[in-house]
Formats: C-alpha cells, structure tokens, sequence
C-alpha cells in the first residue's frame, strides 16, 4: 500500500492507487506492442488465483459481517486522521514559513518515514510488531505532536523533532493498515462485500482530507481582513517566489493570528485522539483475522506467526534490478509533483496571491479532483487501446502543460479561481500517476507484487523527501524546471521498459 510519508499525504495518503485498483480488481498483463488483444492491458477481469478457492465455511455470513465491521471503524477513524493530517500539511509551509520551518519539518517528516520504511519493510520482527491493532493505535496518536507543533509551537526546535515522530508514525501505519486491508481482502474476497469495503475506505480518507482543509480554511477566514485598495506585493508570486519577507511586509503571508491556529489545532488534535481510540476500543487484531482464514483453509491448529512479509533480500533485489532503476525517475516525479503542491504552490501561488485563510478551499478542491479521477482513470483504463501507456502519456502531457503554465503565467489575487482550476487539474494528474505506476508495478514485477509495493512506497516517499528538501534552498522556478527534467527521464526510463518487457521478456521474470 501507498501511504502518503508526512505530507506523502499519509497519502498519501497515496492509499489512492492500490485501494482504487484493489475495488475494482484490474489487471494489467504484459503484452508486446501491436499484438492484438482480447482483454485491454488493464481490464476489469478479475485476478487468476493460484488454487482454487475454498468451499465457503458454514459461519462465512458471520466472517463477512465481521469484516465489514472493521473496514467501518477502520475507515471512520482514517476518516478523522485525514482530516487533521491533511489540514496540517495544506498549510505547513505558509504558516510556518519562518525559517522555513513548515517546509524543513515536511521534508524530515518524508525522509524519517523513508528510512522507517525501509526498517520496517526489511526487518520482519520490525515488520510483525508494526502490523498489529496496538500499533495502528499507537501510529496514529503519533500524529498529534506534529500537529499540536504546527499551529501552536511553531519553532524549529519543537517542529523538527515532532516531525521526525511523525515519519517513524507513518511507516508504521503503512505497514499496519496494509496488514489490515490484506487480511479483509482474503476473508470477503471479490465479492460485492469486498469492493463495498474498499470503496468505503477509499472514500473515507478523501472526504477527511476535503473536511479538514474546509475547516481550517473556515476558521482561518474569520479573522483575515480585507486588503486595501491600494495594496501593493512585496515579493513577486509564482515562478519568482524565493522566500516571504522577514519584516511581514507582504499581508497576504503574514502568520494567521494565534488564537484561530489554536483553534484549529484544538479540533485537530480532537480527531487525532478519537481516531486512535476508535482502532483501539472497536477493531479486531489482525493477527487474529490472518490466523483464522489460514487455519480455516489448511485444517492446521498450528499457532504462530501468521503475516508472511517481503525481507529485505527481496526489497534489496528487486531495487536493484535493471527494470526498477529504469522506473526510478517516474516514481520519484510521483512524489516531487505531490511535494511541489504542498510546499511551493500553496506558498508561492496561493498564500502569496489571495492569502493563507484560502488555502484550504484551493487544497480540498485539489482532494475532491484527485479522488474522482482515481476512479476516472480505473474506469477509462478498460477502454483506451494501450491501457496504462495511454493514461500515462495523457498525464505527462497534462501535467507537463501544467508545469509549463506555471512557469509563464504569475497568479493575480484579481483571479483567485484560477489556483482552483490549476489545483483540480493538478489532482486528477495526480490521481493518474498513483493509480498507473502501482499498475505498472503489478504487471512488471507479477511474481512478487508485495515487495513491488514496497519498493514503490520507498521511492515515492524519496521522491516526495528530495521535492520538500530542494524547497528550502531553492527559488519556485528551479523546483519547476526540475519537475520537467524528472518527468521527460521517468517517461524514457518507463518507455524503455516498456519496450524491452514487451519484445524480450514476455513470459519471463522481470528481475533475477
């Protein structure tokens, strides 16, 4: 599963591309290009299982029910983490722009998940202790320094090391609620019951990052004044933007008064707490789930540990096999577009032209579009000729012309609803490369998908560290100029795939 590392959105949450993919059961064979086809290279046929399934059990309705109860709770309390996690990183970088304090603590948030990532990814004892019920607990209270840190403490001394917290947080809730997901997609399958459970989760973590964006948006309003007629900006906007002014001679970027941040804080910090005593009062262990089916198909009373996990042999083996370093670049531009919007755009473009009280309005915008066009591309992917190559292109052109409009184009207060539509085109872009790479993973790398989803994550949250890192030193038009460089060298690499996987390796493992 994706998870967003800090502001990676959890995220994100990137839960987008493999929750959307795993509701609607693609699939996405390798076939050589120009071979005529009868199934599209991403259909809607279900997945071939290895062995037959098994004769449903008398107490199958009661399992079912069951697991439905959890994917609700689960869902509800993802719900209420989003929420407060994707306030928190909308206005991270413009709040805290001192210093540049709200950018340093993304991108030590991203690199701390990264590195966590790779612990827990690798290490199986790691692994089986961050995949439990107490864990998930634990990972999303974690979230509160952070959030606390960002609209009350906002110094560098309090904000890095919660930030930190927040990282080691993140890879521990990707591992758990991956535990999770996998252990109810077992037990209600591809039935109706199991594309109900998806599609709940799934559109529980985009309505809790649209409701926390409104609401800190809401409060943030009611104290922000009008601006006077004879305003004039201190610091140019857009593709100029270096750093906001020490003096808080610009109004528009000048820190939201303290009294509407601890509010906002307060019913973030709300959320987090419910969400983690809702897992911790409501939610069955997993261990307990996993164990059951596995039992219940093998006729084995054998105790013991029942989460079979990717080592680190495989996540070292596969990331360095030729195939993966040729889809490094795309996987890395997934994450510094994502790390671009959270750092730059809202600071450089929205905070800067129209102020930081519109911030959440222009980032929910950005959640609401890259939600329904996660489920657009699932859909449109069964009937495009090429597939995943054509969604792929369609997004590098799309998101390539957004880059290119950035560059030329200096955002005007006059023509605030043009941030609105950049960011919803920036979200249905990015909805495209979430749920197209973990497709091209899947079909890539067929014989092992679970260390390919970890091996996406890691290079995603890489990605994401490298965009929120170059944002400190750097000016808003070297950041954009990068993306295009990264987005033309992650289309070679992944066309070279491509290519080679088509013609010479049909058939065969992708990596040895």
């Amino acid at each position: 599963m994706v998870l967003y590392a800090g502001g990676l959105g959890e995220d994100d949450f990137a839960f987008l591309g493999v929750a959307v993919m795993r509701t609607l059961q693609v699939t996405a064979p390798v076939v050589a290009p120009g071979t005529k086809r009868d199934v599209p290279a991403i259909g809607f046929e279900p997945r071939q299982s290895r062995s037959p399934p098994p004769t449903p059990s008398p107490d199958h309705g009661s399992r079912v029910w069951r697991a439905l109860r959890n994917v609700a709770v689960l869902s509800f309390a993802f719900l209420l983490h989003a929420s407060a996690h994707g306030g928190t990183v909308g206005m991270q970088s413009s709040v805290n722009a001192a210093e540049s304090a709200g950018t340093a603590a993304l991108a030590v948030a991203s690199a701390t998940a990264w590195a966590a990532g790779c612990a827990v990814a690798g290490v199986g004892p790691l692994r089986n202790l961050a995949s439990g019920k107490w864990a998930l607990a634990v990972s999303l209270l974690a979230a509160a320094p952070y959030t606390a840190t960002t609209t009350m403490l906002p110094d560098v001394v309090s904000l890095l090391p919660a930030a930190a917290m927040q990282g080691v947080a993140t890879a521990v809730l990707w591992a758990s609620h991956g535990a999770y997901l996998a252990a109810w997609e077992s037990e209600l399958g591809r039935s109706s019951a199991g594309k109900l459970s998806y599609i709940m989760f799934f559109v529980a973590v985009h309505s809790g990052d649209v409701c926390g964006n409104l609401l800190m948006s809401t409060v943030l309003s009611l104290d922000h004044p009008p601006l006077p007629s004879n305003f004039s900006k201190a610091v140019p906007c857009g593709f100029d933007f270096c750093l906001p002014p020490a003096d808080n001679s610009d109004g528009n970027l000048v820190r939201p008064p303290q009294r509407r941040l601890s509010q906002v804080g307060y019913a973030f910090l709300a959320c987090v707490a419910a969400a983690s005593l809702l897992v911790a009062l409501f939610l069955d262990p997993v261990k307990r789930v996993r164990c059951e089916e596995r039992r219940r198909i093998t006729d084995s009373a054998e105790d013991g540990p029942c989460l079979e996990k990717p080592t680190h042999v495989a996540v070292l083996s596969q990331m360095g096999s030729p195939y993966q370093m040729l889809l490094v670049p795309i996987t890395l531009f997934a994450g510094m577009e994502e790390a671009f919007l959270h750092t730059d755009f809202t600071q450089a473009y929205v905070a800067c032209s129209v102020g930081i009280s519109h911030l959440g309005y222009v980032m929910a915008c950005y959640a609401v579009a890259s939600g329904v066009g996660a489920v657009i591309s699932c859909f449109a992917s069964g009937y495009l000729a090429e597939g995943r190559a054509t969604l792929l292109v369609i997004g590098a052109a799309l998101h390539g012309g957004l880059v290119i409009v950035m560059i030329v184009w200096s955002p005007q207060s006059e023509h605030p609803y043009s941030l609105f539509f950049i960011a919803s085109l920036w979200g249905l872009c990015d909805a495209l490369w979430k749920t197209q790479i973990n497709v091209i993973y899947e079909a890539f790398f067929p014989d092992d998908p679970t260390t390919a989803m970890v091996v996406l994550w890691l290079w995603e949250s890489a990605g994401y560290a490298l965009g929120c890192g170059l944002s400190v030193p750097l000016c808003t038009g070297v950041k954009l100029h990068s993306l295009l460089v990264t987005l033309v060298l992650g289309l070679i690499g992944y066309s070279v795939v491509e290519c080679c996987l088509g013609q010479h390796c049909k058939g065969r493992k992708v990596y040895k």
